[in-house]
């Protein structure tokens, strides 16, 4: 199928192709073209490929190609059967079986000069690339350059591989050149064949056999599958990872870290490293990992981990324990006396860390409570926010060097809560909030209670329902709310 810019949509199938157009009452009535044919010219044939052209179409099987130009069917003679009609920019390709490449010029086929190098392969892809040069896709031989007398080998870092993976088709979609494969799904490089993504059923897609592909307006590319239909959404700065075969279980926290996407997971702890176009490999699970990864903290160029086992630093890719106490949560950075601390919610007990030779290291436990505090947050008082791991949520005071608790204020739904349950707490600028799922509180000092913000609700709109907050860089925030993510830059001196 093809809709052509008049309105007209032009379809093919097994012995029969024509258009769809609109009546003067909008009801879309079909034509058929090949109903003008000798059934002889048609016999057992099928239409594979349809490009509009001017006022008309071209129509192309395996033995035939017919033009129609808006009013007469005309049949274009071939020297043999042919692979597919490509349209590169302007031009009109096509392979000719054990021939060559060939260009449609209305009803004539020419051969190009040089066309004997490729007669034995099948060309599946023709883009127009920088000084009238054609970038060629050959099904078995892989990519090539043409440039009107002879093909050059297209000499980039994934050459081998897009070949090995069989070229069946490809698009430009925003500058990028775009090759779907038969057996390793898409290949999106830019114009200087620097492979930029590479999509396959292992990350992204439903099907690794792509028949077809096509942009849109909106720069989007659209991926037929052997099974199914993907789309590829246009976002800038954002990838895109699936793990349908569900090895990593469910993600807790993530941290870019020396140059790898590490995963914090209900399974373990897993890293993704760099692949040569940019994205991340498949993940690998870290050796000893094994259990409920609950955090993951960079901290002056370091990477914590809070696990069900204890608290641990990677040191050249492997985990090194830093102490044994169960259930590492959330680490706040504090300042005591001028020194930065980590205080860490677990299990049980608060803990804290200091920053010495080798690294962050345990350096004691707060006395005074005793609760699972899942989240750690400090205001300008210098108090300690914490969420309980199910219910409430505690303001902790403490003495000056941070050795044990000294006060402890208990809030809920008594005190402005919605809910008691499943509280969870983020700062925003320089104000504590709780995203409720109802909507945004703060704690008014005032009149010690818990209110709604109302200022930021009403700037968020339906991000005001969002469970979590997670701080981005400068005034960037995530909202996260059911379905829906949302990034918002937010300056309370404003």
């Amino acid at each position: 199928m093809a809709i052509a810019d008049n309105g007209r949509i032009y379809i093919g199938g097994y012995e029969e192709f024509g258009y769809y157009l609109r009546d003067e009452t909008g009801r879309l009535v079909y034509h058929s073209l090949s109903i003008s044919l000798d059934r002889e010219l048609f016999h057992n044939d099928e239409i594979w490929r349809i490009i509009p052209r001017g006022n008309g179409a071209y129509f192309q099987s395996f033995s035939s190609i017919f033009l129609y130009d808006g009013d007469i069917l005309t049949r274009v003679e071939l020297p043999g059967n042919v692979v597919l009609l490509m349209q590169a920019g302007d031009r009109l390709l096509v392979h000719v079986v054990s021939s060559g490449l060939h260009e449609l010029v209305d009803d004539r086929l020419i051969p190009l000069e040089g066309k004997e190098m490729l007669a034995g392969d099948e060309i599946k892809m023709a883009l127009p690339i920088s000084d009238g040069r054609l970038l060629i896709g050959a099904a078995r031989t892989g990519l090539y350059i043409y440039d009107d007398h002879s093909f050059i080998p297209f000499e980039i870092p994934g050459a081998e591989l897009i070949r090995q993976s069989g070229i069946n088709n490809g698009i430009i979609s925003g500058g990028n050149l775009v090759i779907g494969t038969i057996v390793n799904g898409v290949f999106i490089m830019d114009a200087e064949g620097n492979l930029q993504n590479h999509l396959h059923a292992g990350n992204a897609l439903q099907n690794n056999t792509v028949l077809s592909l096509s942009g849109d307006d909106s720069g989007n590319i659209w991926i037929g599958l052997d099974k199914g239909i993907d789309c590829i959404v246009k976002r800038e700065n954002l990838d895109y990872y699936l793990d349908r075969e569900d090895d990593l279980g469910t993600i807790f926290d993530a941290a870019i870290y020396s140059g790898s996407l590490w995963l914090g997971t209900n399974l373990g702890l897993f890293r993704m490293q760099t692949s040569g176009y940019g994205g991340f490999e498949r993940p690998q699970m870290i050796r000893g990992s094994q259990g409920q990864v609950w955090d993951l903290a960079l901290q002056d160029g370091e990477l914590l981990v809070g696990h069900t086992n204890g608290t641990y630093q990677i040191v050249d890719g492997r985990m090194a324990e830093i102490t044994d106490i169960n259930g590492g949560f959330d680490l706040e950075p504090v300042l005591v006396q001028g020194e930065k601390i980590l205080v860490q919610g677990t299990y049980s007990n608060l803990c804290k860390y200091s920053l010495q030779e080798g690294g962050w290291r345990f350096s004691g436990i707060l006395r005074g409570l005793m609760e699972p505090l899942v989240q750690l947050e400090s205001d300008l008082q210098g108090n300690l926010w914490a969420a309980h791991l199910h219910r409430n949520v505690f303001r902790i005071s403490t003495d000056p060097g941070l050795d044990s608790v000294s006060r402890i204020l208990v809030l809920g739904t008594g005190d402005g809560f919605p809910s008691d349950r499943n509280l969870r707490l983020a700062r925003v600028g320089n104000r504590v909030v709780f995203p409720t799922g109802t909507g945004i509180y703060t704690y008014d000092d005032l009149n010690d209670t818990v209110i709604p913000y109302s200022q930021l609700n009403d700037a968020l709109g339906s991000f005001s329902l969002s469970t979590r907050i997670i701080p981005g860089r400068s005034d960037m925030y995530w909202f996260i709310r059911d379905q829906a993510i949302g990034l918002f830059r937010i300056n309370d001196r404003e």
